[in-house]
């Protein structure tokens, strides 16, 4: 079995992840990222047929701006209790 995670951030949060973490030297930032999840989104709604984001097409919705490492634990732990 698998685990189906949808982790989101608040847009500025993942302006400024685009920033640091990936290097993006993009002009407009903000519309690089917005235009990242339109490319997530098409490829999710084309290939497995469901609306992308929708939370319903998920075990567990996370907002990983209490931390990447918060983030991480709760899926650790969701993953550890659907094996059990």
């Amino acid at each position: 079995c698998c685990l189906r995670v949808f982790v989101q951030a608040p847009l500025e949060q993942r302006v400024r992840r685009a920033r640091e973490e990936y290097q993006v030297d993009a002009p407009h930032v903000e519309s690089y990222v917005k235009q990242q999840d339109r490319y997530r989104a098409s490829y999710y709604n084309h290939f497995v047929g469901r609306k992308w984001g929708d939370m319903g097409n998920y075990d567990l919705c996370i907002n990983s701006r209490i931390g990447i490492d918060q983030a991480m634990a709760a899926i650790k732990a969701a993953a550890l209790a659907m094996d059990g």
